[in-house]
C-alpha cells in the first residue's frame, strides 16, 4: 500500500468536482467496501461449511458418506485458495478507496471546508 503513494498532491486542486461527480465517487465507493465485505464473507462461509463436512464424515463408515470428508477437505481448501487473491483484491480496492476519499476532500476544500 505504502507502493502506491497516493497522496493529496496527486489530486488535481484545480479541478472542480461537481456534486453528482461526488454522489458517483461515493456510490463507487460504497460498492467496492460492499464488495469488499461480501466475497470475504463468502470465503469465511466455505470454512465454516467445510469443517462440518470432514467432522460428520469422519465417524462414518459407509463408503458414500465417507466422501464428505473429500468434499470438506476440498472446500476447505478452495476456500485457503482464495485467501491469496482475496488479499490483493483488498489492498488494490483499498487504493481505489483512498483515491476517490482523496478526490472527495479536494471538492470540501473548493467549497470551503477545512484547509
Amino acid at each position: 500500500l505504502e507502493e502506491a503513494d497516493i497522496t493529496s498532491d496527486s489530486v488535481e486542486s484545480n479541478d472542480k468536482m461537481s456534486i453528482w461527480e461526488v454522489i458517483k465517487t461515493l456510490f463507487v465507493g460504497f460498492c467496492i467496501v460492499c464488495a469488499n465485505i461480501m466475497v470475504w464473507l463468502y470465503d469465511i462461509s466455505i470454512w465454516i461449511s467445510g469443517i462440518p463436512v470432514i467432522v460428520f464424515g469422519i465417524p462414518s463408515v459407509m463408503t458414500y458418506t465417507a466422501s464428505y470428508v473429500g468434499v470438506g477437505l476440498c472446500m476447505c481448501a478452495g476456500a485457503l485458495a482464495l485467501c491469496v487473491p482475496l488479499v490483493k483484491f483488498t489492498k488494490w480496492s483499498y487504493i481505489q478507496l483512498k483515491g476517490y476519499i482523496l478526490k472527495i476532500k479536494s471538492f470540501i476544500e473548493h467549497l470551503g471546508g477545512n484547509k
